[in-house]
């Protein structure tokens, strides 16, 4: 089975691993090949982890990365 693993940046949110793959069981076997513990892992949307940390990304207007900022 394929799992496809990115690093994700996001306004406000730590980076963070994203492990994409068609069964949860493949994603076990990658974690467990990676010494990844499974237990630490989440199903959080982007939305979720927003609002965590205080923000509402539906009533928020943009979200820009610091990098992506025009003086």
């Amino acid at each position: 089975p394929v799992v496809e693993i990115d690093v994700d940046f996001w306004p406000y949110l730590n980076p963070y691993v994203e492990f994409e793959a068609e069964s949860e069981q493949a994603i076990k076997d990658v974690c467990e090949k990676l010494k990844v513990p499974y237990s630490k892992l989440t199903t959080l949307d982007n939305d979720s982890m927003y609002k965590q940390i205080g923000i509402d990304v539906k009533h928020t207007p943009f979200l820009v990365l610091e990098s992506d900022k025009k003086d």
